[in-house]
């Protein structure tokens, strides 16, 4: 009853949950699910285990080279596997929607896509003029204007070496608020580059956007 009542009153967005469009597609999304699903703490309970779901795509991928080089036999257990996998990832696809709060940038997060109802028909411009929060212990807020159509912001930041050399990018998470970008995990007296970029748009995502630096408190 009680999630009954949730699913009413927050309107959840719709998780993709068709991975038949071609078998590139079906390895780089459980390879995704599997990496990014499990370390989070708003799903504590997936009802496919990441052990389970590495085992199929093993054997799946396993399965897909022997196919190459067998017959029918190879090819009817490759299909079976495929079903499996498939299955275990409609399962999972349910489950993050159903717990995801409302919000896209935690679908994201888990390594799945949503389906848009509509979809921007132009491409969205790049974030501008971000401003740089760096007043918090271990984290360096970003701020820009709200890009109308956007689903939602991606930010990424990066090391930078006393020599003024950047570092590799790291993933810094999904946001949906464009005043509210939180880069957090920074060590405290380091300085880093950070990016932005705005999700959605006939492209799926606009441009980088100028790259800033702040040093964590």
């Amino acid at each position: 009853m009680k999630l009954k009542l949730h699913i009413m009153n927050t309107k959840l967005p719709k998780v993709l949950m068709s991975f038949k469009r071609n078998e590139t597609n079906l390895e780089s999304i459980s390879g995704t699910v599997s990496a990014n699903l499990y370390p989070l703490t708003i799903y504590p309970t997936p009802p496919v285990m990441k052990a389970v779901l590495d085992a199929k795509r093993t054997d799946w991928l396993e399965a897909k080279l022997e196919q190459k080089q067998g017959g029918t036999l190879a090819t009817a257990l490759k299909r079976d596997l495929q079903a499996e996998l498939e299955e275990m990832l409609y399962h999972l696809a349910l489950y993050v929607q159903l717990n995801c709060g409302g919000l896209v940038a935690n679908v994201l997060a888990a390594g799945f896509e949503v389906v848009t109802e509509r979809t921007t028909p132009y491409p969205l411009p790049r974030p501008e003029s971000l401003i740089v929060d760096n007043t918090m212990v271990g984290k360096i807020v970003l701020k820009t204007a709200t890009i109308k159509g956007a689903r939602c912001y991606k930010a990424q930041y990066a090391l930078v070496s006393a020599d003024g050399t950047v570092g590799a990018w790291n993933d810094g998470g999904f946001h949906t608020k464009a005043r509210d970008i939180a880069v957090d995990g920074l060590v405290s007296g380091a300085l880093y580059a950070l990016r932005i970029l705005a999700v959605g748009g006939s492209t799926g995502e606009s441009e980088w956007s100028n790259v800033v630096s702040g040093r964590c408190m």
